[in-house]
């Protein structure tokens, strides 16, 4: 492992002085190996401390293992080619997609355009869903259902975030979509899975907006311990883990063809209520008023691509 590591380091080094006129006069073999090298050119050192906010990059698996020498995508990604969404100390397990587009308006085509993509196995509206309550990734901890003879919450009332009195999150009207399965990989029963969360943005980052929160659950069976860990339980057991990929980024972007404007894209934190990620929503405030002050000097989410 040490050895290898030194020969990546070198790699490095002699791709930093290389120029691309060298390069060409280079036999394939050595050509191959450094090029390998530019793909991980550009990321931060890996750091444990890392947080979900920092800036994130799309990555492709093998570049990602190979930079921080460790497993990281799912048999799905690979199969497919897809990218991910990543900070150095691993995958993005969920991001928001802020539009600048009333929820009202949105819901009902975010419905129709996943239906046409993915399918959909569930659908839930929320007349005051809380943003600081716990979720499952995307997915809301409650039905959003109150209990028979139960008042319905008052939509007026404003929570103040945990990271700040300067952005609030008052109750809002949100939709929730389960999709049916897809990227299939009949080989390992592995399949996604992607939690869909639309929240009214309005009382959030101001106007209207609409946050379009994602988590992907990818899961395959593999041999194994399986999570319990027992000596006497080895099999064919499914694990799974969360993702952000390239596909759900070109489900939002037939959203942004469909009403002519850009959207953006931020990390949010891998678990808890979604009011703890205050960094990603003051980010989401920023990018709407100077979208709104300035509409044609405001870019969008760069597309991530393909491996």
């Amino acid at each position: 492992m040490a050895s290898a590591v030194r020969v990546y380091a070198q790699v490095r080094r002699t791709v930093e002085r290389v120029s691309s006129k060298s390069m060409k006069s280079l036999p394939k073999p050595v050509h191959g190996l450094l090029a390998a090298g530019i793909v991980c050119a550009g990321f931060a050192a890996a750091s444990p401390a890392a947080k979900p906010t920092d800036a994130a990059k799309w990555v492709c698996a093998g570049a990602f293992m190979q930079k921080f020498d460790r497993f990281e995508a799912s048999v799905t990604i690979r199969q497919y080619r897809e990218r991910f969404l990543s900070v150095p100390s691993g995958a993005v397990r969920r991001a928001v997609f802020v539009f600048p587009t009333a929820h009202r308006v949105m819901r009902k085509h975010l419905r129709s355009v996943n239906n046409a993509r993915f399918g959909e196995k569930t659908h839930k509206e929320f007349t005051a869903f809380d943003m600081t309550a716990p979720l499952n990734g995307a997915a809301p901890a409650k039905d959003g259902k109150p209990p028979a003879g139960a008042p319905l919450p008052d939509p007026v009332k404003v929570q103040a975030g945990s990271t700040g009195s300067d952005i609030r999150f008052p109750l809002a009207p949100a939709t929730h979509i389960r999709t049916d399965g897809y990227n299939k990989v009949p080989s390992k029963d592995g399949e996604s899975v992607l939690d869909i969360l639309a929240i009214d943005g309005s009382g959030v980052i101001g106007g209207d907006s609409t946050l379009i929160v994602m988590s992907r659950r990818d899961s395959a069976k593999s041999w194994g311990l399986g999570e319990s860990r027992n000596p006497f339980a080895f099999g064919r057991h499914r694990s799974g883990a969360s993702f952000v990929t390239s596909t759900e980024f070109k489900l939002m972007q037939r959203l942004s063809k469909l009403y002519g404007v850009p959207f953006a894209v931020l990390p949010l934190q891998a678990k808890g209520p979604l009011s703890e990620s205050g960094d990603a929503w003051r980010a989401a405030k920023d990018w709407l008023t100077s979208y709104r002050s300035a509409p044609d000097t405001v870019t969008g989410a760069k597309a991530p691509g393909r491996c």
